[in-house]
């Protein structure tokens, strides 16, 4: 079978992806908005594709969609709900991946650095947890901040010190009750590494910052147990909008009006 892959917003997840892909000479494109890529704010409205330059290809949308998308073709996701890894707990994180999503349909074997790919971007706070069947903690830990170091270009001593500062001041924040159920309130404090943080902590912390792609303030909630994000997503959808959330992979959010 041959595919085009399309690809959405650049993350390591996503260049790990392309490079498999591309390994297989699999043809591979990028979801673009107004000429440039797409960021998560716009993925899902992408430009068209010009699919007359890929006669006889099956697309593989990754994690994006335009409005030339057919009911045909191949959907490899898990943000919104019907997606082919929307909602799969931790223990399953491999074929919730987009990465084991995308190593099913090509055949490519699970290994022990794409079990670490998959788990980290599928259901970090769990993975942390040891929750992920074959991915150590330890070896996540360091994964995430060789890779992040890479990726941001910045010193991977940088990107350690900044979690642990990020993990001392997250454990003295004051907590927040709903319903009975405590969340760290990280609003109000701007940290660097404070996601990478909650997930280490293996707490639930709820966040607030300027999303600078949508311009708007996002408020979040990332690290809680099922039960407690859909706590937090029946209290904030009285004052958020655009709210979204997977209560199995631990993490929720919306913005201000």
């Amino acid at each position: 079978m041959s595919y085009i892959f399309i690809l959405g917003a650049s993350d390591p997840e996503m260049a790990t992806i392309e490079r498999l892909c591309r390994s297989y000479d699999f043809e591979v494109t990028y979801a673009l908005s107004n000429g440039r890529r797409v960021h998560a704010g716009n993925a899902y409205v992408a430009d068209p594709i010009n699919f007359k330059k890929y006669q006889n290809l099956i697309p593989v949308w990754v994690e994006c969609r335009s409005n030339n998308f057919n009911l045909h073709d191949v959907i490899v996701d898990h943000h919104q709900q019907g997606d082919p890894g929307f909602g799969f707990p931790p223990e399953q994180y491999w074929l919730g991946s987009s990465i084991g999503q995308v190593c099913k349909l090509i055949g490519h074997p699970q290994t022990n650095e794409l079990s670490i790919v998959a788990a980290a971007d599928h259901c970090l706070s769990h993975a942390y947890k040891g929750k992920c069947p074959g991915v150590n903690p330890d070896d996540l830990r360091k994964w995430r901040a060789k890779t992040r170091s890479d990726f941001q270009r910045i010193p991977l001593e940088t990107i350690e010190q900044e979690i642990e500062t990020a993990l001392s001041v997250l454990q003295n924040q004051p907590t927040l009750e709903i319903n009975n159920e405590h969340f760290i309130d990280a609003r109000g404090i701007k940290l660097k590494e404070f996601a990478e943080a909650s997930a280490i902590l293996g707490k639930s912390v709820i966040y607030e910052i300027y999303d600078s792609k949508s311009r708007r303030i996002k408020v979040g909630v990332l690290g809680g147990s099922t039960k407690q994000i859909k706590t937090w997503m029946d209290w904030a959808t009285s004052f958020l909008i655009n709210c979204y959330g997977d209560p199995d992979r631990g993490y929720a959010g919306g913005y201000k009006p």
